[in-house]
């Protein structure tokens, strides 16, 4: 399978076509970010290091390329990469933060306005219902950014974790204090 074939994942969970241009033109970014300028031979040696395959995460990619930025010892150009990376991670959770502030302000009611209980027991959305709305997606959040979905199973859908249940439960009582969440 030549590289002109080869799909990536977007976050979104959409398939895409893999450009290796999208890469090098991230890394001359971060080159440029630290007053520095990469080199068709620089980025020959570092894209050297990435190995792409057929339905791989664009997080996937985006890690080799900061391990493989320090393997050629460029090391503030992968912490400017690293940061960049973060601040639009950052960015991504706050749009999808206004985009469920927008949504539940144009929703008719609470039960239709909320992402995490479709079954409110409410007739009016209002300040108070948006209030006990919050700590729901400050929970779903955390949840989510401490258990790694993408890395639970191979590409192929095998299994990663050997026990998934136990894993669950140590991370609810990490985060919760107990293994039930309702505690």
């Amino acid at each position: 399978m030549g590289i002109s074939e080869l799909y990536i994942v977007k976050r979104d969970g959409k398939r895409e076509a893999f450009s290796v241009e999208k890469i090098k033109r991230a890394v001359s970014k971060a080159f440029l970010a630290v007053g520095g300028y990469a080199t068709d031979d620089d980025l020959t040696s570092i894209l050297s290091r990435v190995h792409v395959a057929d339905g791989m995460s664009v997080e996937e990619i985006q890690n080799q390329v900061e391990v493989a930025l320090m393997a050629e010892h460029y090391f503030a150009v992968a912490k400017s990469y690293m940061l960049y990376r973060q601040r639009h991670t950052e960015d991504r959770e706050e749009r999808e933060k206004l985009r469920f502030l927008t949504d539940y302000c144009a929703a008719s009611n609470p039960a239709t306005g909320s992402k995490y209980d479709a079954n409110a027991n409410v007739e009016n959305k209002n300040i108070a219902t948006l209030i006990g709305e919050l700590p729901t997606i400050l929970s779903y959040e955390i949840v989510q950014s401490r258990v790694p979905y993408d890395d639970l199973y191979s590409s192929k859908g095998e299994m990663l974790v050997p026990d998934f249940s136990a894993t669950i439960s140590r991370l609810q009582t990490e985060i919760y204090g107990s293994t039930t969440v309702n505690e």
